[in-house]
């Protein structure tokens, strides 16, 4: 009976406890539990059951009537306690479905008037926190800004939104090893899927699935020699196509000697990896033996072997510098004047406000670069000439204590005023410019086989008919030119050339060198003495004549739109043997740059900070890094390809060898003048400068239906940049055969 309330004392005086929750009444002796209710009702003469419960008990016929009055009040403030209950928890439910109906109310208000609702204010604070999160993580571990727009980056924001609630991300142990190695074999497969890597290995599996296996065309095997941040000698292996460069292994070659036998072997490794039926050519630089590469031709009779492009090109315009002491001059001359301006901030901050282009930096991989900058000069020369000539400038000197600062200033100064530094200069660009046209063409990784050898042609014809040098000098450096060509040249240059729908009617096949290598290179792909190699010749004369299905109107109109291999996979079907060989020669490229370009991502990953990393380890963080960004930028292509567009739509109506597709191009630089002889001449020269560069820009422009043409001020930036490199770079490229 410990449940009762002090006011129900009085009525349990009614009742005698017998123990065990029983007790009995006082006035009729009738037994009953000890429940509250049930006593109340027992002596009260009206009890609602309705509100209190079931009454449980019979009514107590001997209740005192001044007891029966104190229980009954009793049973009244039990009902009317529980009535008030009954209503507040009505109200109180009323007001819940009001309150609700006034929040749907206020949400769409705030809707219409763009205020945040308390739920959308939570969410705020939480991506407020999140956000906190993300750039804490940017922040302390250094990571650069561009990386929030990395794709890989949503999606793994995407992927944290559904990982489940205790998720804890993966380790450093786990990130290194297990990880690593499963992306690099999704990244295989995924390369595999989109027809880019194809090797021996995945041939071999497929003949044993009963799988037709086909054969990649027009793939280049490049291979080039680096020196890591630890000092370890590397050897990057790459496969270029059509649609990219495809990083396919990093050796480590430290404690071996790197003899002509050994480079064969690793060279002969690396094509068995990939399969000799999926390589066309390998490219290597001028660092590979000459028997290195025989042996290579003689162990694989159908692939053909070819220096580099661009690294012989660079050499040539070495020559040129180390040759001619008049270029060695004006080179010197110029990178005196662009270290002077670059290496005092108040000099630069003076030109910079006269001139909105920048003073380019000659690198020490790429001699070339140095002709590049040397143009620059020639374009910013008005704002060179006022800076000397300013107060500022006058003012600068003055305030400088050392006397040898205020010489060199002198002798910057006096050059730039020397008519005779910029006529020399404007001669030298002139016959300079043709050759870095084609040594940007042959490091790019766009497939140029069909242009590269009447690029060079043109370049090495202007030099010959430049009347301005004189008989000596232009005997001297064309003498420099065609040595370089004959240590460059390549049946497959040529076969290039005469197969590419540009220069179809040109008279390519009255030269006996272009005709021999057409036998050469038909011989070595089908075998000597075979069928296939006949078939393609007698092919070649109808392809020459336009007979056939190469005389449609479409077949003309579309050659000049399309890429050369894709041209020969759409029209070449009448002559399928020279059709197999023409899209393998077109769709190759000119060197091996790739490797080159290759060597900024192990630079990017393998950096000083990062310097523990083994040699393996690196080459896969490479493969995984250089891969993917590869099948990104496929994926974000939409399927395009790029294509070096013809200089001259009208092209294909000429017939002369040598000028079949750069006639406009070759006489605007035979006559332009450079002469600086009064001012005058100087606008002349000029404008009719800029239109020689307008002309020559179409040699270096992607055909891309998607993408517009670039200005010629940022190719000379990537050029000096992307291609050269930083001289902090060039320390590092000691084994790589520009030295």
């Amino acid at each position: 009976m410990g449940r009762a309330c002090t006011r129900q004392r009085d009525f349990f005086r009614c009742y005698t406890e017998l123990g065990k929750r029983r007790a009995a009444c006082k006035y009729c002796g009738v037994t009953m539990c000890d429940d509250i209710g049930r006593m109340l009702g027992h002596l009260a003469k009206e009890y609602p059951t309705d509100i209190l419960g079931p009454r449980g008990s019979q009514k107590c016929e001997k209740t005192p009537p001044e007891v029966a009055a104190c229980i009954q009040k009793i049973v009244n403030d039990r009902v009317c306690e529980k009535n008030k209950k009954k209503k507040r928890k009505n109200e109180d439910s009323c007001d819940e479905q009001d309150n609700k109906r006034l929040k749907a109310m206020e949400d769409e208000l705030r809707r219409e008037e763009g205020t945040p609702t308390i739920s959308q204010s939570l969410q705020g604070a939480q991506k407020a926190k999140c956000d906190e999160a993300v750039g804490k993580f940017f922040y302390e571990n250094g990571i650069p800004f561009n990386v929030a727009r990395s794709e890989s980056y949503h999606e793994l924001v995407e992927c944290l939104q559904t990982a489940p609630p205790n998720y804890r991300g993966p380790k450093s142990e786990m990130l290194r090893t297990k990880l690593l190695r499963e992306a690099k074999v999704l990244c295989a497969r995924d390369l595999t899927e989109a027809g880019l890597l194809r090797t021996k290995a995945i041939d071999e599996k497929e003949d044993e699935e009963g799988k037709d296996s086909y054969v990649v065309l027009g793939r280049a095997l490049c291979s080039d020699g680096w020196t890591s941040t630890t000092r370890r000698p590397l050897l990057n292996v790459i496969v270029v196509t059509s649609r990219g460069a495809i990083f396919v292994k990093g050796i480590d070659t430290s404690g071996h000697t790197k003899s002509w036998q050994y480079q064969r072997d690793c060279l002969s490794e690396a094509i068995d990896e990939v399969g000799e039926d999926n390589v066309t050519a390998l490219f290597v630089d001028g660092g590979v033996p000459k028997k290195t590469r025989h042996a290579i031709e003689e162990k694989y009779p159908s692939l053909f072997v070819l220096l580099c492009g661009a690294h012989s090109i660079d050499l040539l315009l070495e020559d040129f510098y180390k040759q001619e002491k008049w270029v060695q001059k004006v080179v010197d001359k110029a990178k005196t004047i662009t270290k002077f301006i670059r290496m005092h901030h108040k000099t630069l901050a003076m030109f910079r406000e006269l001139s909105h282009l920048e003073l380019l930096r000659p690198g020490e991989t790429r001699f070339g670069s140095n002709f590049i900058c040397l143009e620059r000069l020639l374009k910013v020369r008005e704002a060179l000439e006022d800076l000397v000539t300013s107060r500022g400038w006058r003012a600068w000197v003055k305030r400088q204590k050392k006397k040898a600062k205020r010489d060199d200033a002198k002798d910057v100064k006096a050059v730039i005023r020397s008519r005779t530094f910029w006529k020399n200069a404007s001669l030298l660009v002139k016959i300079s410019k043709p050759f870095v046209v084609a040594m940007k063409m042959a490091d790019g990784d766009v497939p140029a086989m069909g242009k590269f050898y009447q690029c060079l042609a043109d370049a090495i014809r202007a030099l010959e008919s430049c009347k301005e040098l004189g008989e000596e000098r232009r005997a001297r450096l064309a003498a420099l030119a065609h040595e370089r060509w004959k240590y460059l040249e390549h049946p497959l240059h040529a076969f290039g050339h005469a197969v590419d729908p540009e220069h179809q009617l040109g008279d390519w096949h009255t030269d006996s060198e272009v005709d021999e290598a057409i036998s050469h290179v038909l011989d070595r792909f089908y075998g000597e003495n075979s069928d296939e190699a006949a078939h393609a010749e007698r092919q070649l004369e109808q392809y020459r004549k336009r007979e056939g299905r190469f005389a449609k109107p479409a077949c003309i109109k579309n050659a000049e739109l399309m890429s050369g291999w894709s041209w020969w996979a759409k029209y070449g079907g009448e002559c399928p043997e020279l059709q197999l060989v023409a899209m393998s020669v077109l769709s190759l490229v000119c060197g091996a740059c790739s490797c080159e370009r290759n060597w900024s991502s192990y630079d990017f990953i393998h950096t000083k900070r990062r310097n523990r990393l083994s040699a393996s380890k690196c080459a896969d963080l490479v493969y995984v890094y250089s891969n993917l960004r590869l099948l990104r930028r496929m994926k974000n292509k939409g399927g395009a390809e790029c294509f070096y567009a013809w200089k001259d739509p009208d092209a294909s109506k000429r017939a002369r060898l040598w000028v079949p597709n750069n006639v406009r191009a070759s006489k605007a630089i035979l006559d332009s003048n450079h002469a600086c002889e009064d001012s005058s001449e100087e606008g002349e020269d000029e404008e009719e400068e800029e239109e020689l560069d307008e002309e020559l820009s179409s040699i270096v422009v992607l055909g891309t239906d998607d993408d517009d043409e670039e200005d010629e001020e940022e190719e000379d930036e990537q050029m000096a940049t992307q291609m050269v490199g930083d001289e902090s770079d060039s320390e590092s490229r000691e084994s790589s055969g520009y030295e």
